[in-house]
């Protein structure tokens, strides 16, 4: 899907913490991002009436987002390493979706980032991976 001209957060300029992974996200998370989301959705159903395109767009978001916190929520709850690259991913689509109202009241810019590493164990071996590439040139 192409850029709107009202988009100004391209995915590329989302800012990410290098020592922040997966294995640090917590339900919490979770439940303020779906407050705040909720929040901005009932923004949209107090001013129009729901046979609107408006209120109909807003329903889609909320179900879709819903859908995909839900995945998050599940996600965390499993502690299963092999689940971390599929958390960072979820993590990651959530934090493209928020980063239009960064900066508002609400929007946690310290924590909502993208995440560079599921693990630390991840961030090492793709340094070393990065070294013997550097290596063999």
């Amino acid at each position: 899907m192409a850029a709107k001209p009202y988009m100004t957060d391209a995915p590329e300029t989302l800012e990410h913490s290098p020592d922040f992974y997966a294995t640090a996200l917590t339900l919490n998370d979770v439940e303020e991002l779906r407050t705040f989301l909720e929040a901005r959705c009932a923004e949209v159903y107090g001013r129009y009436r729901p046979d609107t395109p408006e209120a109909r767009m807003v329903q889609a978001f909320h179900e879709a987002v819903g859908g995909r916190l839900d995945d998050l929520w599940e996600l965390i709850s499993d502690h299963r390493p092999e689940k971390l690259d599929e958390r960072a991913l979820v993590w990651d689509y959530l934090m493209h979706v928020v980063a239009p109202w960064r900066g508002i009241p609400g929007h946690n810019g310290e924590r909502w980032r993208t995440i560079p590493f599921p693990s630390e164990l991840h961030r090492r071996k793709a340094q070393r991976a990065a070294a013997h590439r550097k290596g063999a040139r």
